[in-house]
């Protein structure tokens, strides 16, 4: 029902939340008494702060101040139009969405710019309450300066301020970026869910143990070395072992096929009897040289 409306505030979020904590079950099965205690909740939370009401009337306007925030959950956006927020919208995140937050922060700058684009809105005014995105768009903005940028996420983090900037030239608009406090951040709301639930989602999590299978799934979406992997898994399974990670990317075909073979051949002269009739090539790794 909240897609129904433009405005949904905490709403949205909990219901999207909810909705991904009972997903996997069919229509007629019973959810589990933690999701129907969160459901109720919400139910007692909206007879007393629905934030579906009010009258909804939007003044046609070319300026207008776009919001943003994200967490480790979702990512969140309002559009304000002359004083009021006329439209919000959240995303949650992957559940296994490694993304460092000030790549998530940029990200959910450039939908809030592209939904303020829907509203015809020309002279933008984004305020985000992380200082490294404040930084990287002024300096997109104006070009004074060369965004300087570090780890694996450098190339993700220009190519989404390439997009910003080709957003900004194709449709001739006016941007600024301010940063803003998180306690006077309209979007954080929309980002964020009770920290009771939480803690009860990790209680969850803190009973189940990873086999070969998930640790293979998670390596599998990069195919990282084994430090980077056990990185990622520890996000999921805190008590891993390194021993165990290093058994399931050293069995990986593909990271095999990559990395030098582990097997070692004798030392010896390559010599045939007869002309070949078929060769074949590869590549190999000969005394620290390719």
């Amino acid at each position: 029902m909240v897609g129904d409306y433009p405005i949904a505030g905490w709403l949205r979020i909990a219901c999207s939340y909810l909705k991904r904590r009972a997903g996997g079950i069919d229509w007629e099965d019973i959810v589990d008494s933690e999701s129907t205690s969160m459901v109720q909740e919400v139910v007692e939370e909206v007879r007393h702060h629905d934030p579906v009401r009010g009258r909804w009337h939007v003044p046609k306007m070319e300026k207008g101040v776009v919001w943003c925030d994200a967490s480790s959950m979702a990512t969140g956006v309002c559009i304000e139009i002359d004083g009021a927020i006329v439209e919000d919208a959240a995303w949650l995140r992957k559940k296994r969405d490694y993304i460092h937050i000030n790549v998530a922060e940029l990200d959910g700058t450039i939908k809030g710019v592209k939904l303020a684009l829907k509203w015809g809105l020309k002279e933008i005014e984004i305020r985000t309450d992380s200082v490294t995105v404040r930084s990287w768009i002024s300096l997109r903005i104006t070009g004074e300066k060369r965004i300087r940028t570090k780890g694996a996420a450098e190339l993700i983090i220009m190519r989404r301020l390439g997009i910003l900037r080709e957003i900004i030239d194709e449709f001739n608009l006016k941007l600024s970026v301010t940063f803003v406090p998180s306690d006077r951040n309209k979007a954080d709301a929309l980002t964020r869910v009770k920290k009771s639930w939480l803690k009860v989602e990790k209680a969850i999590t803190a009973t189940c143990r990873a086999g070969r299978d998930e640790i293979k799934e998670l390596h599998g979406l990069h195919h990282v070395e084994v430090d980077r992997t056990l990185y990622l898994v520890r996000k999921v399974y805190p008590e891993m072992s390194r021993d165990t990670v290093q058994k399931v990317v050293r069995s990986c075909d593909r990271c095999q096929s990559i990395d030098p073979s582990p097997n070692v051949h004798e030392l010896g002269e390559i010599q045939v009897d007869t002309n070949w009739t078929r060769l074949s090539i590869d590549v190999t790794h000969y005394r620290g040289e390719m």
